[in-house]
């Protein structure tokens, strides 16, 4: 067996917990054995108070959420610094942890919050200004022998790390490969964001712990090589999925084309694309999808998905071809991705046809009820926001008919990005 990492993967959600002599061992260990950025992380460790334990991400596959075990000691000693690798869902959005700590005083009450990546023993640190209260779970309380458990399926005290800005605007937290937030909001990004659990979220305290974490990336933002994508769209979507949650047989279609404008001329709400190999920005005439399964209202993610063929022709012309520029992918339809937002919709495949054919395409779309005007009702669209009707759908009480599909944000305060393409 290797040097210990600093954060495994792909193990049982079991708990673990790790005396002073494994720790002492760790370090004799990855004197020879460990990569830079390890031996660097150990180096760290000599700054911080000592917790005694290692802390430990496990991903159960078949259960969809990792177990992080922390010890914490109250000792004045240096502790020790870890990285976790937070699991994400499909769209990379962060899943609660479980987490174990020890090391409090018996009945105390123990806090977990996300701090920025500013070092805690710098000058002029503070968790009220470095760390988001917005993030904490409630408080849980450390059992006779000092130990606390903070449950991944327990809604109240589960801890969910946040991905991009912060509850209380404060600083960004970012994945990897996740774009930049600093420009559009001004706060400051950090990469190397931490975890802190201590007796007081509001005060610097000899038993808290710290450890790194890494955000899961989307699978668009884990691209090597992004080859553009599509956004801006206002797509008009005609489909009947059955209401409820009944034994689905039949199959369902659904079928789209670009919503156009009220106002004079009727221009379509096209938005934009870009491709790889193609300069420039490219305006679609014409958004076609058909989809093809059985499905209903309150499909979730874990159902099989419906799956078809999106055909988007730009208005301006391929000089290899003389025609208009096309894009054709396959793909399939996942619904219920964001727990948050029930009308944000997975699409993921193949381009099959156009420019960067053979890459993948992948994002998110909004999927919201709309409902036709009456005559002396005017909008921009001609179709009113009804989008109240799939909740009514998911409980079985209402029928859909006609959705606006398109990206930015939903009726329900989701964020959809469109499609994204690359390899």
């Amino acid at each position: 067996m290797g040097a210990p990492a600093l954060g495994w993967v792909n193990e049982p959600p079991t708990v673990v917990e790790h005396t002073f002599s494994d720790l002492f061992l760790l370090t004799l260990l990855c004197v020879n054995s460990c990569d830079a950025q390890t031996r660097d992380e150990i180096g760290r460790t000599q700054v911080r108070r000592l917790f005694q334990a290692t802390a430990l991400l496990s991903v159960g596959a078949a259960i969809g959420f990792g177990a992080v075990v922390v010890s914490a000691g109250a000792s004045p000693a240096p502790q020790t610094a870890t990285n976790l690798n937070i699991t994400g869902n499909a769209i990379g959005q962060p899943l609660p942890v479980r987490i174990a700590a020890s090391g409090f005083t018996p009945g105390s009450l123990v806090f977990v919050e996300q701090c920025d990546g500013t070092d805690p023993t710098g000058v002029g640190w503070s968790p009220t200004s470095n760390c988001d209260l917005g993030s904490s779970s409630s408080p849980s309380i450390a059992d006779d022998s000092g130990k606390v458990v903070l449950s991944a399926t327990d809604s109240n005290h589960a801890f969910t790390a946040f991905k991009g800005e912060s509850p209380q605007s404060l600083f960004n937290c970012l994945s990897p490969n996740q774009p930049t937030l600093n420009a559009s909001n001004g706060l400051i990004d950090y990469r190397n964001c931490q975890v802190r659990i201590s007796s007081n979220n509001t005060a610097v305290t000899s038993d808290q712990v710290f450890y790194d974490i890494t955000l899961p990336d989307a699978p668009w933002e884990a691209f090597a090589h992004p080859g553009g994508g599509c956004s801006g769209q206002r797509v008009l979507g005609t489909w009947k999925p059955t209401p409820g949650e009944t034994n689905v047989t039949a199959p369902e279609t659904l079928s789209t084309s670009l919503m156009k404008s009220t106002a004079v001329g009727h221009p379509a709400f096209a938005g934009t694309c870009t491709a790889a190999g193609v300069a420039g920005t490219l305006t679609p005439k014409s958004f076609a999808m058909k989809a093809v399964g059985s499905t209903s209202c309150a499909a979730t993610a874990s159902d099989p998905p419906i799956s078809g063929k999106i055909t988007i022709v730009m208005n301006e012309i391929d000089p290899a071809t003389t025609h208009p520029y096309q894009i054709q992918a396959f793909v399939r339809r996942t619904p219920a991705v964001d727990a948050s937002a029930p009308d944000i919709t997975l699409y993921e495949g193949t381009v099959i046809k156009g420019p960067g054919v053979g890459s993948t395409v992948v994002g998110t779309l909004y999927e919201d009820p709309i409902t036709k005007n009456a005559p002396h009702v005017v909008t921009s669209t001609g179709y009113t926001d009804t989008h109240s009707q799939l909740t009514q759908c998911k409980a079985g009480t209402a029928t859909l008919s006609t959705v606006e599909i398109g990206s930015g944000t939903s009726k329900f305060g989701g964020t959809a990005t469109g499609l994204k393409f690359g390899y």
